[in-house]
């Protein structure tokens, strides 16, 4: 029989989140939002890290929202068919349901429409701290520095949407 060297020894992880937000929305044409997080690991056993703590906070969310039409509707009382919304700050960009892009970045979109058209541009970069999407290179986990820059198209049919993109990752 072999023992385990450490048999009788308790591993305790204490850990705590917080997370808390804040949204400003002026006429449904403006908005302002705000998340923070707050980690916190202490190891209470006798490891090299007993009763050390591991702290991170972090602002995961920041942005300002402007929607031109809805601006437009509250101030006129009146709907276009055109419209352009811009957003801007640290925000989650989702392509194509995430297949293409499900990065959180620094960074801003531009959405156009008329009617059933749209077009979206993209520019950012993943903030410093974000485990890189390959996890084979070195340093991958909080040394990423990825920029992005595209485009996307798309068209509503009733009951598809087809879309073409581009998107440049430097």
């Amino acid at each position: 029989f072999v023992g385990f060297p450490d048999q009788d020894r308790n591993h305790i992880l204490q850990q705590y989140e917080g997370v808390a937000f804040g949204r400003v929305n002026l006429d449904g044409a403006q908005e302002f939002f705000i998340r923070g997080r707050y980690d916190n690991r202490v190891f209470s056993d006798n490891s090299r890290t007993a009763g050390e703590a591991d702290h991170e906070n972090q602002i995961d969310r920041l942005y300002y929202r402007f929607d031109l039409q809805r601006f437009l509707a509250s101030q006129t009382g009146k709907s276009m068919d055109v419209d352009m919304s811009v957003q801007v700050g640290r925000q989650l960009v989702n392509w194509a349901n995430g297949l293409v892009l499900s990065e959180p970045i620094d960074g801003g979109t531009a959405d156009f429409s008329v009617g059933n058209a749209t077009a979206q541009i993209l520019g950012g970069r993943t903030y410093y701290d974000t485990t890189d999407i390959d996890p084979y290179r070195p340093g991958y986990i909080n040394d990423t520095d990825r920029m992005f820059w595209g485009g996307m198209f798309s068209y509503q049919f009733p009951k598809h949407r087809p879309f073409i993109y581009f998107l440049h990752q430097q």
